[in-house]
């Protein structure tokens, strides 16, 4: 069994070896919200107006799929589909 895995999670320092991979310093570190901390912040968004139906759109999406900000606002409603009965994001993402 490799010795970075233990009980099916992953340890400290498994990107030790990859070369140029920064761990320290500025880098920002991420947080996710909790269920509770998630409804609380969808239930404050006053859903009455069209900017509140967005907004509650927008950050449901983001909640509920995992997307990066730039990701979410890079779709449009024909990358939306519908496919094995889910509404799916299918996105050609090209490189430069």
């Amino acid at each position: 069994m490799n010795e970075q895995y233990i009980a099916g999670h992953i340890t400290d320092k498994v990107t030790q070896d990859v070369k140029g991979f920064k761990v320290e310093g500025d880098e920002t570190t991420h947080t996710a919200l909790s269920k509770a901390q998630a409804k609380d912040m969808l239930d404050s968004i006053d859903q009455s107006t069209k900017q509140g139906k967005r907004d509650y759109a927008l950050i449901l999406m983001l909640v509920k799929t995992g997307l990066r900000r730039a990701e979410l606002v890079a779709l449009n409603r024909v990358d939306i589909k519908m496919m094995d009965g889910h509404h799916v994001a299918v996105r050609a993402w090209q490189g430069r």
